[in-house]
């Protein structure tokens, strides 16, 4: 969404992530759901894409 996480928080009240957080993967018992955010991502240089593909790695590597 490229919207800044306070003003997804504050205005939209985290709407996509509810929608599927609750909306499909609670719905069908996928428990327990975490979500990361990365925000920022067209002004984003490259350094800061790598560093958050690193910790997507890492979160899917923990989750063996």
């Amino acid at each position: 969404m490229n919207t800044p996480k306070w003003y997804n928080w504050l205005i939209n009240r985290n709407a996509g992530h509810n929608a599927i957080k609750i909306g499909v993967l609670e719905f069908f018992g996928i428990k327990p759901v975490k979500i990361s955010v990365f925000s920022g991502i067209k002004s984003s240089d490259d350094i800061k894409r790598k560093k958050w593909f690193k910790e997507v790695m890492e979160l899917g590597e923990n989750q063996k």
